[in-house]
């Protein structure tokens, strides 16, 4: 099997493992509205990355977490349950240097149907501390406009994706989303 069809079978698996997530009942959320974690074998209910909260009226839920190789990188993931119905899965790891960060990033982007648009990622006090792409993902036997949206962007050696089916959903879980 060719290299990018493996690519191909983990986003397809991805998105499978999403729409699998949304479809079952929602799970409470904590008296505060803040998450309520849940675990899957051998995980200790911590993640790497910090829990979301809610933007504009939006609560995320952590329904799943795990780890595994995308695009030859062993990388985490973390799947979100949106309150609006819909949701949003992460994918993140670090590299070696920002150099390393930004090649990687460029290489996920190869792989996008459309590019939406590309800007520098800003930090907390408003400098540049890596790149930002919005693009669509799809299968390459799929329509591109019933892709995917996806937002990844790297600030220094990490690399995030956050991948959904609604970019308001996706767009949502990124400014809440802390690592």
């Amino acid at each position: 099997m060719r290299m990018m069809d493996r690519i191909l079978g983990m986003r397809v698996c991805l998105a499978i493992l999403v729409v699998l997530t949304l479809s079952h009942a929602a799970r409470p959320q904590t008296a505060n509205g803040g998450m309520q974690q849940s675990t899957g074998p051998g995980r200790t209910g911590k993640s790497a990355a910090a829990a979301p909260t809610k933007p504009a009226g939006i609560k995320f839920t952590l329904e799943i977490q795990g780890d595994g190789q995308f695009y030859g990188q062993h990388a985490g993931f973390n799947s979100y349950r949106a309150s609006d119905g819909g949701g949003g899965t992460v994918i993140y790891t670090d590299l070696k240097s920002a150099t390393a960060a930004n090649d990687f990033l460029q290489v996920v982007v190869s792989d996008a149907c459309r590019v939406i648009s590309e800007s520098e990622k800003l930090g907390k006090g408003g400098e540049a501390v890596g790149r930002r792409y919005e693009f669509l993902s799809a299968a390459k036997d799929k329509d591109c406009e019933k892709g995917a949206f996806a937002v990844a962007w790297t600030d220094g050696v990490k690399f995030h994706e956050i991948v959904s089916p609604s970019k308001k959903n996706a767009l949502a879980l990124e400014r809440v989303y802390r690592y």
